[in-house]
């Protein structure tokens, strides 16, 4: 896995909030009950990269066209994950109110981090749980996951990477996180620097996926693939001529979004700006580096 990513990913916080909770005083408890929680989303993952492949790659044969058979899986996933992404949102919400903004210190503090311990280690381990058992059962890579996730919320819906990540940030800053107030800036300048931040994570993630999806598309020989083969070596050029391109920012062919238009209701439906942040964490996209 490109050390580059293990450094950046996260498309969010978590991984920050994690780092965060266990520089904290009396998180233990936390980092013991996210281990604990994590395990089980582990070794799901374990399967998926054995059964299905690793979050870098693209099932063979996969040419990066979106068609009915890859949507329908992607929507599968997306209905069975719809109650733990409330979940999340709830907890998110609840730790984010006007109580958990309050200033605590000492002993209140401590009571304060055990609680959102205890509450956000098994709410995200369970979403992630939920979502690697969807994609086992509709047998749909994590790799495949990844690409239409970014293909259809930040290419053709234009929804920004950096969506959600404010508020993760604001709560941060409510835990007392030492680092998160100076990064809570609202300058257009410090706004700006989030979004290429995330948006250079989505380009880092999906440049091995559109390379392996134009290599099949190039092997067709229908002037459909072809055609689709070459914009997608067009973009792979826009994309790493620049790093913090979104892939087909305000380019994605008709075609494709053709294709999208007859799903737009149930990707708009299953769409959450508080679980944007943590969809496409796994584990050999944030372990850490080599």
């Amino acid at each position: 896995m490109n050390s580059k990513l293990k450094r950046g990913l996260g498309i969010g916080c978590v991984v920050l909030f994690i780092g965060f909770m266990i520089l904290l005083g009396g998180t233990v408890y936390f980092a013991k009950n996210m281990g604990k929680e994590y395990q089980v989303v582990k070794e799901l993952e374990e399967k998926l990269a054995a059964d299905l492949g690793p979050s870098d790659k693209l099932p063979v044969g996969f040419n990066g066209v979106p068609d009915s058979q890859v949507m329908e899986k992607f929507l599968g996933v997306r209905e069975a994950t719809s109650e733990w992404r409330t979940n999340v949102e709830t907890s998110f919400a609840e730790l984010l109110g006007p109580e958990g903004q309050e200033e605590a210190t000492g002993f209140a503090h401590f009571l304060k981090v055990v609680k959102a311990s205890r509450d956000l280690a098994p709410v995200f381990s369970g979403f992630w749980t939920s979502r690697n058992h969807a994609l086992l059962d509709q047998e749909m890579g994590m790799g495949q996951y990844i690409y239409i996730y970014c293909l259809t919320y930040y290419s053709w819906l234009e929804i920004d990477p950096s969506d959600g990540a404010r508020d993760a940030q604001s709560f941060l800053a409510g835990m007392g996180a030492t680092g998160t107030t100076e990064n809570l800036d609202d300058s257009v300048n410090a706004e700006e620097e989030r979004r290429a931040w995330a948006r250079t994570q989505v380009n880092i993630l999906m440049l091995p996926l559109m390379q392996q999806a134009a290599r099949e598309a190039s092997s067709g020989t229908s002037e459909a693939e072809l055609f689709w083969a070459e914009a997608l070596q067009t973009e792979i050029a826009a994309m790493q001529d620049d790093e913090a391109r979104v892939p087909f920012a305000g380019t994605l062919p008709a075609e494709i979004r053709q294709r999208l238009e007859a799903y737009r209701s149930q990707l708009e439906g299953s769409y959450s700006v508080t679980v944007n942040p943590v969809e496409l964490i796994f584990e050999d996209t944030w372990e850490g580096e080599e």
